[in-house]
């Protein structure tokens, strides 16, 4: 499949952050454990690539909305639980 390099699609977003998080979630652990990372700052970077998949999802879905208002949106539900 030849892709052109500089047509990149929401599903190519979020492919790539979903796969990020994927890795991050492996690979945090076990550097925190050896002392390379702080828990607090790797739990910080997984709640942040989580969000960030959430976002492009609901943008995805609605592309006329600002991203920012989809993000207070996300942040608002999130807040609640």
């Amino acid at each position: 499949m030849n892709k052109n390099p500089h047509l990149i699609t929401y599903d190519d977003l979020i492919k790539n952050a979903s796969d990020r998080l994927d890795w991050m979630e492996r690979s945090y652990p076990g550097r925190v454990k050896k002392g390379d990372m702080l828990e607090v700052w790797a739990t910080r970077q997984i709640l942040i690539q989580k969000r960030l998949i959430k976002l492009l999802t609901k943008h995805r879905r609605n592309p006329e909305k600002d991203l920012f208002e989809v993000h207070e949106g996300i942040k608002v539900k999130e807040e609640k639980q």
